[in-house]
Order: structure tokens, then C-alpha cells, then sequence
């Protein structure tokens, strides 16, 4: 749900602290039903959603996933919300 942008920094930290119990082949596991869900999406033969565009977005949010150890989860989702932004051309220096 980061990767879509339904998300909070609250998911972000129980995700962390999800993997903090379960161990870092949870995550690794994550990551990779992750790649494949987004895969997935539209359905079709082959997949019509992953393609150089969407791509982007789905590596740009698992290369964000790769620090969720090491920084903020709020740091963390707004990194991933501006690098979306920057994407989608959508102004991202205020509230508004």
C-alpha cells in the first residue's frame, strides 16, 4: 500500500516493528511478494501494469523499503511520498 500511496507512517513502523520480531528473512520474503503482487496487477497475459513506467515507481519504493531499518518510518513514507510526487510533476513543498 506505501507503493500506491495508500498508506501512513504508522503502517511503516509496524511493518518495522513486524520485522524486528520476525527477522530479516520476513522481510526479504515481503519484498519479494511485493515485486510480485504489483507484477500482477491488471492481469492479462504477462502483465500489463509492469511496465517502464510503473516500474519506476514499484523499484523507488522497494529501494526506500531497503532503510526501513535504519531511519524514521516517518522520514521514510514522506521520502517515498516526494519521490512520487517528483514523478507524478505535483508540487510538494507545502500542505496543499
Amino acid at each position: 500500500q506505501l507503493l500506491q500511496g495508500e498508506n501512513c507512517p504508522a503502517s511503516v513502523k509496524q511493518l518495522r516493528d513486524s520485522i524486528e520480531l520476525k527477522g530479516d528473512a520476513v522481510f526479504r520474503f515481503y519484498i519479494l511478494f511485493l515485486l510480485g503482487f504489483m507484477s500482477g496487477l491488471a492481469a492479462g497475459h504477462g502483465s500489463r501494469f509492469m511496465d517502464a513506467k510503473n516500474s519506476e515507481t514499484t523499484i523507488a519504493g522497494i529501494r526506500m523499503l531497503e532503510h526501513l531499518m535504519k531511519v524514521d518510518p516517518v522520514n521514510l513514507y514522506w521520502g517515498y511520498m516526494g519521490i512520487r510526487a517528483e514523478k507524478l510533476q505535483l508540487p510538494f513543498n507545502s500542505p496543499e
